[in-house]
């Protein structure tokens, strides 16, 4: 120990010392603050224990809601000492600042929220959470959690719904529906029947009518009066206080359905939660008949068990009641509603919460002392599962998981706070914050530091000082209680001197301040100053060294004494700077003298286990300096011994009564001592003045009498003559002297049996009311108690009350609490209480539980016929006494003085019945009765509602006002009887005509409320389309229906399908394709024939979900639809949906199916490819997936392909590939510092997908392999030449080579070394060597990564002999073919010696390649593969040879591989091929090229390991060239032979003319599907045709696509045709001629034989008289009939006044037409222009015209389909669909009435009409101009060449039409070209003459290979014919009479074949369709001669 520390443990141990010592220096104060300080201590310690920390008075709520137009205010005040201040803060803690106009705090602590504007919301003020703060000085609480939320009111309804029909007997439930914005805000308080009548809310109901706590209206047992109720729900807003009626009203229908039904629920499982203590109640809604009786189970696990009921759990109908619901309460609940029919459950979950979450903490005040622990327990009530639980101190969060492990703030549980070894700044406020959900509460408790250690928190100095200036020394102390302030020189008291001023305060804080000011230090002054703080927990001191320079002086020391058997320390007070030495001695002898001593070198001495004879007496101290000055000073020691207790103890087993008393004996310690007794800390007679003091603080016990003697000096005797409870405690014996004071304590327990500070009495107590049973008892130990109940008739039979029984509580107090009585609780109670000692105590007493009356029922109502009696009655349940009284409309009280009126009582078990008897009800007699209950212990009230009623008359008056295709909307005049009660209700029935037969007790019933005022309406919905009704109406009322009106009958309109198709079904067919099947919808829905579908398909799952891309698909009535979808996308889920239409437009979609095509591999690569290097060995890879739109399928992984760019070795190519399901892998095993190509694709179930672009990366730089080889050889005599080979793998760039050598001396190491040299050099000379000396070589290479491994090591000698050498290195060296290439051949040696190089076969080299080099080196140029093979340079002197050889490879490019076909389809080649050779370089791919001919070369590069490819994507049954090359890092090699393959496939095959071609009187039909394809899918056809003896072909398409059927119109009857058909496919074509002859329009059969063309032959046919003979009669008759026909016409008004007629009925339909021009307009006006359509080529775009006139009235627009599928309807794709316009679609266009052709047919013979100009002028156009540009815009092709019908005012006769089959139209955009770039395009003649100089007109005019996308059939409307219009053969006479008369003649045929104007179409249609001719087929002239006719 040092020598300072000596002396501060010597001066702290005097102090200790004389402590207790009577006869210490007094230190006299010179200070006044020093005398006030004890006084201001105790002014603060009183004001701290005044302090208070803040708690809340008012918090405020957990949410607070409020309306913006009523704005809120939100309280929050706090009390404590000092008041504290309470602001706010927002959840993350910033101060609430006022914001004008919005929110303000108020002086009080309320938070003011002021009523806004919507516009002015904000979210961070109207709704976020706010906390309230209030602090004082003793601490800081915040509130819980104040969510607040602003209600911006917006309008709302309140609406019912309830179910429109009730079967008799059952329950009507009716609902009141909120919106959703404004629900949680809305309560229902009542339930409005007929606008007069108020049904609550209730528990029980009211029988008939029970209107749930939830808000539910249920009606039970419904009957036939039920229809004529209305109902509304009243609602009440809870932020404005404002109530709203529903908007509705509910009204229902009862029903007798006659047959029986099982039950059917309305909700199967449902959710119910109750607070606990509040009560539910649980409905089970279900309807059957009859109706279902309800039984109710307790679901427990998966058991059912059947519900006992009790006074607090019953059935109230098929409700389940629970009253004042506990927590055992939860669980689930099963309703078994059953009947005849069957049975259904219907299960309900009941969850019970807590009571509101509450939180207090316990201790509330907790006063610790520091270094102590202190503990908070957090008790929470109401707790919901999941709640949290955090602590805060002063509003901050402590103790959380944020705290560190050595902190000592820790929480257990959550719900325990510990702080361990309390200090100062723990003190304050803690709060325990409970969340649970939206709801948080908090509990606080302050915590107050009690006793706290004396704290230095401020120390003086050691200070070194010349004498003179004033010193001043100052301590500052805090701790608890204020701790007293001493100060000591040297461990003895300061010196009594004026230079010495102490003084001392205590601040606000509680910190007290002591200072020492000395003023004009002296040398005496100088020592060890201590000042130490005290109090009764502890003291805590501080000293420190004050030198004054001077002479050693010591203070006078006074007399000391020690305590025996304990260390002693006394500090030499010395004075003077500087002492050299201080040092005791005694008795004249220098200490130490034993063990014992010990003396520091600061002067203090210390005595260990002091002894009294041998310690004692009179030690000197002597102090001097380095000059031999010195002072000494002398003690005086005296030993003291302590004073030792005996042990005592009480008796354990004391009662109450018995004597007790101990002796305290002090066996050791020197005289005097002093003895006393205390008690729990206090003196035995400090207890007992207090004992008999009146005045006494309540603090002080009450001891009773007890007494103390003293037996003797050292003996003192404790004796208790009677104990009693108060006896009982800690005593103590304390024995003290000078020395020390020692003590023992015993406690002494009194054993106290039971006695009641609290006994129970008996209690009276109303239902629902509170009651309390105090029962405290004390004695020793503590009594426990416990409750009992009476349970049988005896009072021995009991059942004990736990904190589980229903409804009881029992306190910690041992009271018994019932919050809300029930009749169950009534009975005797038994409350016991024992300890162990006596008997105990117990005491019965009474409960009695009055019921006051209670109506279960509340209200009621009442309906009667005027006339008939009524009896409303009134049962009460509650005790006797009890009177009923009665009231009218609440007032009027009913006397027996009324006659009609009769009151009769009876008194019953638990309850009194009353009846109020009315004989003869009268009109008056309605109204409102109330009956009045009333006992001793309250009253309750019932109304009966009665209305006194008769039914209604007959209505009058039935009409029809309007009927549609399902609603009638029907009138009627209400019953006039003025003596009937009005009707409040209607009754309409309807009945279908057809099943009027059978009566009207199957007709179908509307119910209508009446409506004010005689007239009604009515609107009947839910008919069926086109269908005669019949309607009657009947009033009724409450009493019943009256008489039926008259009926009235109407017939519905038709509509549009009514039902979706049924059984839709999709299922993939491809990656693109699904195929999609339907069955039609039921026949009833139709309401109409169906004319076809639309199919509409959508992709599902990417974003916003898309409209419909529909497919029109033509209805087939002997099955379902089926269709294929093409294009699609792959892997992608597509909705389907079809719906079917009819004239009257589309029907309902099916719901929408969902199916997925099937998967392919990905179409694109993975994404953001990244390569990094990890190792020198390994890199790492990552990347995305593809795009979500290219995977097309799931990916199962990836693929990773690598390859080194590298040779190495060199031949091989490192290159692998691994697979990974991860978006990343790393690839390990690679080679160092080597440049890698990585490629990733990912991969399905499918197959691979692409392949990513190469992207290259780098394994990192390593250090260096060994160098390759290593040589030594003598250069000279004193030096040796080191060589060596580059590594094989520097694995890196190479920075420096390292040599090392080590010198060997007589075989051991003498020196080594290490040289470094430049990565380019490859050669060392070591010179200046000792030929003696061994010398070892070895070599390192060098990257910037370090060092290699070094070469072996070499060994060499220097000599004096250089023998030849050769320092190169002979090696294999690889060149490129045309390359250079260098073989260094370096020698060394003396002499000189002579170099020679060699072939492998050993002869010189030679040769113009071939050059050495001055350095002796080998330069071969332009290098060629036979260049190859050994080379060898040698050298020689005559000491010695040497040799080297090299060998040389040259690479060149692969050779050609040999490539052959394996096998072949339509469309692919398999291909395999063998590699060549590689040319000394490994292969990296192939490139295959190959060529369809004609076209140009394609290539294909396949990967390196490739033998075999399938080359796919080719055209069938073309013949392909290939050939193919290899390549490698040279370049590439020689093409193989270039090989001639075919795929498989050939040209179409042609049918058998039988087969194919089906001629018909004027017209062909080809069948296409005759032609074979041999396995090539035939693209087009080119169709041509002519007459026989005709040249000229004429080509009527040369595109038709591939279809079932294909028709030739307008042919001559009877005439032979050439048809020349061109297939084609992508193998070729084929072409074949068929020739045919079209029947005769008389019959039989024109066979080609029949019709001879032939020149020769008709020459000479004139020589067969036979034949001569019936053709000139056959050309007579014609001539006659010719000249009739002439005559005839010629006595004829002019043909434009004959086709008047025809014109005016013209102007009727294009009337109509124009109407249906207007219809298309706004189809086509919705349909938006250039979205392309899929068509072939787009030479056959067409557009949808832009213009209203554009579109002629009678045209369709067929769009052929661009794939014939095996499904026998037709379909086209179009984007666009409007239902409202899909009717348009398909529907027929209007037509004018058949009247309106009348005038065509009158006294017409036959048929004239005008031209086509004609035709066109009559439609409406201004001039013939205009007519004729916009007419012919509409025109399409009659001839094959694109010929047009010339204009012609020629008569002609109509070809008679069938009503075609509608046709589908496109909403597309039609591909047609611009009108206004239209040209205007004749119309060619049937004319016999001019012919071929038109053709060729015409020909010029369009060109031959002008094709169109529509197909060769338009067709007019359906519903346009003219009945008497010339049929086909009428025409045909006519024509063959033209004939005859016209052999010689060239005028024109008054009649042609051409049609009427109704096959006009539109611009951009296919040139090979006639007009009005029936199928599309076209009209083409015929040639007059040679004709023959057979008669």
């Amino acid at each position: 120990m040092s020598a300072e520390g000596g002396r501060s443990a010597g001066g702290e141990g005097g102090d200790v010392l004389r402590r207790p010592l009577r006869r210490r220096p007094r230190l006299i104060l010179h200070l006044v603050t020093l005398a006030a300080a004890p006084l201001l201590l105790a002014g603060i310690e009183a004001t701290f224990l005044e302090s208070q920390g803040p708690t809340f008075i008012k918090e405020p709520p957990s949410r607070v809601d409020f309306a913006n137009v009523t704005g809120a205010r939100i309280d929050c005040s706090a009390q404590g000492s000092p008041p504290p201040a309470v602001h706010w803060v927002t959840q993350e803690g910033k101060p609430v600042r006022r914001i004008p106009d919005t929110r303000d705090t108020l002086a009080n602590g309320s938070l003011l929220f002021l009523p806004f504007r919507p516009g002015t919301y904000r979210q961070d003020v109207h709704q976020t959470t706010y906390k309230c703060v209030a602090s004082n000085s003793v601490g800081r609480i915040v509130s819980r959690d104040v969510r607040v939320r602003a209600v911006v009111l917006q309008d709302y309804d309140v609406q019912v719904i309830y179910s429109k029909k009730v079967m008799r007997g059952n329950t009507a439930i009716l609902k009141c529906t909120i919106s959703n914005f404004v629900r949680e805000y809305i309560t229902v308080t009542s339930w409005v029947q007929d606008s007069t009548f108020n049904i609550y809310p209730s528990i029980k109901g009211d029988g008939k009518y029970h209107m749930l706590p939830s808000g539910e209206l249920l009606i039970r047992n419904v009957d036939e009066g039920d229809k004529y109720r209305s109902y509304q729900c009243r609602a009440v807003n809870r932020l404005t206080g404002s109530t709203l009626l529903s908007v509705d009203r509910a009204r229902f229908m009862v029903i007798d359905t006659g047959i029986t039904s099982a039950p059917r629920t309305m909700e199967r499982q449902s959710t119910a939660v109750v607070r606990k203590d509040h009560s539910v109640v649980l409905p089970c809604l279900a309807e059957g008949h009859p109706p279902p009786a309800i039984r109710w189970f307790r679901q427990d696990r998966h058991q059912l068990h059947g519900l006992e009921e009790d006074e607090r759990v019953f059935r109230v109908a098929e409700c389940l009641v629970i009253l004042h619901a506990e927590e055992a309460d939860a669980g689930r609940y099963v309703c078994v509603a059953n009947n005849s029919a069957g049975a259904e459950r219907v299960e309900v979950s009941l969850a019970v919460s807590s009571s509101p979450l509450a939180v207090s903490l316990h201790p509330r005040h907790a006063v610790v002392d520091a270094g102590h622990r202190a503990e908070f327990r957090c008790h929470v009530s109401g707790a919901r599962p999941g709640a949290s639980i955090s602590w805060l101190k002063d509003g901050q969060p402590v103790g959380g998981a944020g705290s560190g492990p050595g902190s000592r703030v820790s929480v257990d549980g959550g719900e325990r706070l510990v702080v361990d070894r309390v200090q100062r700044e723990d003190a304050g406020m803690y709060q325990c914050m409970v969340r649970a959900d939206e709801d948080s509460a908090q509990g606080s408790a302050e915590l107050r530091l009690g006793a706290a250690h004396p704290i230095l928190i401020y120390k003086f100095i050691s200070q070194t000082l010349q004498p003179g200036p004033p010193v001043s020394l100052k301590c500052i102390a805090t701790g608890n209680p204020t701790p007293q302030m001493r100060w000591t020189l040297d461990g003895f008291a300061l010196p009594q001197s004026e230079r010495f001023l102490i003084g001392q305060y205590v601040t606000v804080h509680g910190d007290v301040i002591s200072h020492v000011n000395i003023s004009n230090v002296q040398v005496e002054d100088g020592g060890i100053y201590q000042c130490t703080a005290r109090n009764r927990v502890g003291e805590v001191m501080h000293s420190a060294d004050l030198r004054i320079y001077g002479l050693p002086s010591i203070r006078q020391m006074p007399n000391v004494s020690a305590v025996a058997g304990e260390s002693l320390y006394i500090t030499c007070p010395v004075a003077g700077y500087p002492i050299d030495t201080v040092s005791w001695e005694k008795g004249g002898r220098k200490l130490p003298l034993n063990r014992r001593q010990r003396v520091f070198s600061n002067g203090t001495l210390r005595i260990e286990n002091v002894q009294r004879a041998p310690d004692r007496g009179l030690y000197r101290c002597t102090a001097s300096n380095k000059q031999g000055r010195s002072a000494f000073q002398s003690v005086n020691i005296n030993v003291i011994v302590p004073p030792r207790i005996a042990p005592f103890t009480f008796q354990t087993d004391l009662h109450l009564g018995d004597r007790a008393g101990v002796q305290c004996i002090i066996n050791k310690g020197d005289l005097p001592l002093d003895i006393q007794w205390h008690k729990d800390g206090v003196p035995v007679d400090a207890a007992a003045s207090a004992a008999s003091s009146p005045s006494a603080a309540p603090a002080a016990p009450a001891l009773p009498p007890l007494s103390v003697r003293r037996l003797s000096d050292f003996v003192s005797l404790l004796t208790i003559d009677s104990l009693r409870p108060e006896h009982a405690g800690n005593y103590s014996c304390l024995a003290s002297n000078d020395a020390a004071q020692a003590s023992h304590s015993s406690m002494l327990l009194v054993n106290v049996p039971p006695r009641w500070l609290r006994e129970p009495k008996d209690q009276n107590v109303t239902v629902g009311g509170s009651v309390t049973f105090e029962c405290q008892a004390e004695g020793f130990p503590n009594p426990s108690v416990i409750w009992r109940k009476v349970i049988g008739r005896q009072p021995s039979e009991y059942q004990d009350l736990t904190l589980r029984s229903r409804g009881i509580h029992l306190l910690l107090n041992g009271s018994l609490q019932i919050k809300q009585a029930l009749q169950e609780h009534q009975g005797q109670y038994l409350c016991e209480a024992s300890n162990g000692i006596g008997a105990g105590l117990s005491s019965v007493v009474q409960l009695t539980v009055h019921v006051p009356p209670e109506f279960e029922v509340k209200s009621a109502h009442a309906s009667v016929r005027r006339g008939a009696p009524e009896a409303l009655t009134c049962e009460a349940r509650g005790d006797a006494p009890m009177s009923i009284a009665w009231l009218k409309d609440g007032g009027r009280m009913l006397a027996h003085a009324e006659p009609r009126f009769q009151i009769r009582e009876s008194p019953m078990k638990d309850s009194f019945l009353s009846e109020l008897i009315i004989s003869r009800t009268v009109k008056s007699d309605s109204g409102t009765y109330t009956c009045v209950a009333t006992n001793p212990y309250g009253r309750d009230q019932r109304t009966v509602q009665l209305q006194v009623k008769d039914a209604p008359g007959r209505p009058l008056g039935v009409r029809i006002a309007s009927s549609g295709s399902r609603n009638v909307r029907i009138g009627w005049m209400g019953p006039t009887d003025e003596d009937r009660s009005p009707a409040l209700h209607y009754t309409v029935q309807y009945i279908e005509d057809s099943a009027i037969e059978q009566g009207w007790s199957g007709a179908v019933a509307a119910e209508q409320p009446a409506a004010p005022g005689l007239e009604q309406w009515a609107q009947i919905s839910g008919l069926r389309p086109a269908t005669l009704y019949r309607f009657r109406v009947l009033a009724s009322n409450e009493l019943g229906a009256g008489e039926p009106s008259e009926e009235a009958l109407v017939r519905t309109e038709g509509e549009a399908p009514a039902g979706p198709p049924r059984a839709l079904a999709a299922h993939a067919l491809a990656s693109t394709e699904v195929r999609v099947t339907w069955a039609p919808p039921p026949a009833e829905l139709w309401n109409g024939d169906i004319l076809g579908y639309y199919v509409g398909y959508r992709e599902n799952g990417i974003g916003r979900s898309s409209g419909y891309n529909f497919t029109t698909v033509q209805f087939n009535a002997n099955k379902g639809g089926v269709v294929v979808l093409t294009n699609l996308k792959k892997f992608r889920k597509y909705g389907i949906v079809v719906q079917a239409f009819n004239e009257k437009g589309p029907g309902p979609m099916s719901n929408e199916i969902v199916t997925q095509t099937l998967e392919d591999v990905p179409t694109a690569p993975p994404l953001e490819i990244e390569c990094m290097s990890r190792t020198t060995q390994s890199l790492f890879i990552r990347w995305q997936p593809p795009p979500q739109l290219f995977q097309n399928g799931v990916i199962q992984g990836y693929k990773i392909y690598y390859e080194n760019v590298e040779e190495w070795p060199p031949g091989h190519i490192e290159a692998d590939t691994k697979m990974t399901i991860d978006l990343s892998t790393e690839i390990h095993g690679l080679q160092k510092y080597s440049n890698y190509s990585v490629q990733v694709w990912g991969y399905t179930r499918v197959g691979d997908g692409v392949k990513s672009k190469p992207i290259f990366c780098h394994t990192e730089e390593d250090v260096p392999e060994a160098p390759a080889a290593i040589k030594v050889v003598p250069s000279s005599p004193t030096s040796l030449t080191l060589s060596w080979l580059p590594p094989s793998r520097p694995n890196g760039i190479l920075t420096a080579y390292h040599i090392y050598t080590r010198v060997l001396e007589g075989g051991s190491e003498r020196t080594s070394y290490k040289k470094r040299v430049i990565a380019a050099r490859t050669r060392y000379d070591a010179t200046d060597l000792r030929q003696k000396d061994a010398y070892e070589f070895w070599v390192t290479a060098l990257t910037r990564v370090g060092e290699g491994p070094s070469t072996r090591v070499v060994y060499a000698t220097p000599s004096s002999k250089v023998p030849a050498a050769i320092l190169s290195f002979g090696q294999v060296i690889s060149v490129l073919r045309r390359s250079s290439v260098l073989l260094p051949c370096m020698i060394v040696g003396s002499p000189e010696p002579e170099r020679a190089w060699v072939s492998s076969e050993g002869n010189p080299i030679s040769g113009s390649h071939f050059a050495v080099q001055p350095d002796g080196a080998l330069f071969i140029s332009d290098a060629q593969r036979r260049y190859e093979g050994n080379y060898t340079c040698t050298a020689q002197n005559s000491e010695g040879s040497d040799m080297i050889t090299y060998t040389l490879r040259v690479q060149v490019a692969p050779s050609a591989p040999h490539i052959y076909v394996t096998s072949t389809s339509t469309t692919s080649l398999h291909l395999q091929w063998t590699a060549g050779d590689m040319g000394g370089s490994a292969i990296r791919g192939y490139i295959l090229n190959y060529k369809h001919e004609p076209g140009e070369w394609e290539k294909r590069v396949l990967p390196r390991s490739a033998t075999g490819y399938k080359l796919e994507d080719l055209a069938c049954g073309s013949e392909y060239r290939l050939y193919l090359m290899a390549y490698n890092s040279v370049g590439s090699g020689a093409p193989s032979e270039t090989i001639m393959a075919a795929t498989d496939g050939s040209p179409p095959g042609k049918p058998l003319q039988r087969e194919f071609v089906t001629p018909n009187t004027s017209s062909v039909t080809l069948n296409m599907r005759r032609w074979e394809d041999n396995g090539c899918e035939i693209s087009h056809f080119v169709i041509e045709y002519k007459e026989s003896a005709q040249e000229d072909w004429i080509k009527v398409d040369n595109n038709v696509l591939p279809k079932d059927n294909f028709p030739i119109m307008g042919l001559w009857p009877a005439t032979e045709y050439v048809v020349r058909v061109t297939a084609f496919n992508s193998a070729g074509s084929t072409e074949a001629e068929y020739t045919f002859g079209t029947l005769p329009i008389f019959g039989g059969t024109f066979t080609p034989s029949i019709v001879d063309v032939d020149m020769e032959e008709a020459s000479s046919f004139y020589l067969d008289i036979g034949l001569i003979v019936p053709i000139v009669i056959s050309l007579l008759a014609i001539i006659g009939v010719t000249i009739a026909v002439f005559i005839c016409i010629r006595r004829k008004p002019p043909a434009e006044v004959e086709c008047a007629g025809i014109e005016d009925g013209q102007s009727i339909v294009s009337i109509d037409n124009k109407q249906n021009m207007a219809q298309r307009e706004q189809y086509y006006a919705a349909v938006q222009k250039g979205i392309p359509t899929p068509v072939r080529d787009v030479n056959t775009l067409e557009r949808i015209p832009e213009y209203a006139e554009d579109i002629y009235p009678y045209a369709t627009f067929h769009v052929q389909s661009q794939q014939q599928t095996s499904s026998p309807a037709h379909f086209q794709t179009f984007v666009y669909h409007d239902q409202r316009l899909a009717a348009m679609e398909t529907i027929p266009l209007k037509s004018s009435p058949h009247d309106d052709y009348a005038k065509l047919r009158q006294n017409r013979k036959r048929k004239c009409l005008r031209s086509e100009s004609e035709d066109y002028d009559s439609l409406g156009s201004d001039s013939d101009t205009e007519s004729q540009t916009e007419s012919s815009n509409h025109l399409y092709d009659l001839g094959p060449s694109g010929d047009r019908l010339a204009h012609q005012n020629v008569p002609q006769c109509h070809n008679i039409l069938q009503p075609p089959p509608e046709s589908s139209t496109s909403t597309e955009p039609s591909p047609l070209p611009d009108r206004r770039n239209m040209p205007r395009w004749g119309i060619p003649s049937h004319g016999r003459s001019g012919r071929r100089g038109r053709r060729a007109s015409n020909r010029s005019t369009l060109s031959e290979e002008t094709s169109f996308g529509f197909p060769a059939r338009l067709e007019p409307p359906s519903g346009f014919s003219d009945g008497l219009e010339l049929s086909e053969a009428e025409c045909d006479r006519d024509t063959l009479r033209h004939l005859k008369g016209n052999l010689k003649s060239s005028s024109p045929m008054p009649c042609s074949m051409k049609g009427s104007s109704r096959g006009h179409v539109s611009e951009g249609d296919t040139g090979n369709t006639p007009l009005g001719v029936p199928g599309g087929g076209i009209i083409h002239e015929q040639r007059q001669r040679n004709f023959t006719i057979a008669v």
